[in-house]
């Protein structure tokens, strides 16, 4: 979770005075744009309870407090965040502050959410990209878009850095790999780590082997934070080691596995793909 924190002050203003006026400035600067900044129609930016929730327990400490510790005690999940605080302001103050200082989340699509609350002559204003992770029943739509990705970077060929790849063979899917890859996804996600090292000291070799795959060349990508096969593989071509791994024309089979930790800090979803070619 990523958060933005500008504190600022105006003049007295009356208490609850902003609760309609503050989703409408912030939705006209949204379809208007600000900026320079082109207006967004869609997704249509909605108040949101939890982050209300998040924005008054900021809001209880005076905005001294991290924002990411409101979030967590109010168990509310989020990918990005970004937060307004308004000392003494007046309902006019309101639609000028959101405009300098945050234009850019309103003006983009993916920033869907806002949340505020009121304390004394202050107002506190929370503004989110929602979190969406995978669930366990979309794990065999994500196999198979992750595999369809890898195998159309491999049949254009790619550049890894400053390494260039030409076309390489399909890969194929593997349970086995799969298994591999959900015990470091899972152990990940369960202790919030990233690493290709198990906590047991662990290879992805070993995990392949103990999955029982017979392998001549074994490699692994992991990651943290992406919610969907694309956004996963995206940034594995974006980074040369993982993007070789992709491309590498030794490796024949891939699995992939995520898993998720509800609690409402950190990257929230790990991923591991495992690639290897078996023995025979």
């Amino acid at each position: 979770m990523m958060a933005a924190v500008t504190v600022l002050a105006a003049a007295p203003r009356a208490d609850g005075a902003t609760d309609v006026d503050l989703l409408q400035a912030a939705r006209e600067l949204r379809t208007g744009g600000c900026d320079g900044r082109p207006g967004v129609r869609s997704p249509v930016l909605t108040r949101d309870r939890a982050l209300d929730e998040v924005a008054r327990r900021w809001a209880a400490q005076g905005g001294s407090a991290r924002l990411d510790v409101a979030f967590e005690s109010a168990g509310v999940r989020t990918r990005q965040s970004a937060s307004l605080a308004l000392l003494r302001a007046s309902p006019r103050d309101v639609a000028p502050a959101l405009r300098r200082r945050l234009c850019t989340e309103l003006t983009t699509a993916g920033w869907t959410r806002i949340g505020w609350a009121t304390r004394g002559d202050g107002l506190w204003v929370v503004l989110a990209v929602p979190s969406s992770p995978p669930t366990p029943r979309e794990a065999g739509a994500i196999s198979a878009e992750a595999l369809r990705l890898a195998n159309a970077l491999r049949a254009r060929g790619a550049r890894c850095g400053g390494e260039a790849f030409g076309p390489a063979p399909p890969l194929v899917l593997d349970a086995k790999l799969a298994h591999a890859a959900q015990v470091q996804a899972d152990e990940m996600a369960r202790f919030r780590f990233l690493a290709h090292e198990g906590r047991d000291g662990s290879t992805p070799a070993i995990r392949a082997t103990r999955a029982g795959y017979d392998w001549r060349i074994v490699g692994e990508n992991v990651a943290a934070g992406p919610e969907s096969a694309g956004e996963v593989m995206r940034g594995w071509e974006e980074s040369p080691p993982h993007c070789r791994n992709l491309m590498d024309p030794q490796f024949t089979a891939m699995g992939i596995a995520f898993a998720s930790n509800p609690a409402p800090t950190g990257h929230g979803t790990w991923w591991s793909m495992v690639l290897a070619r078996p023995k025979r």
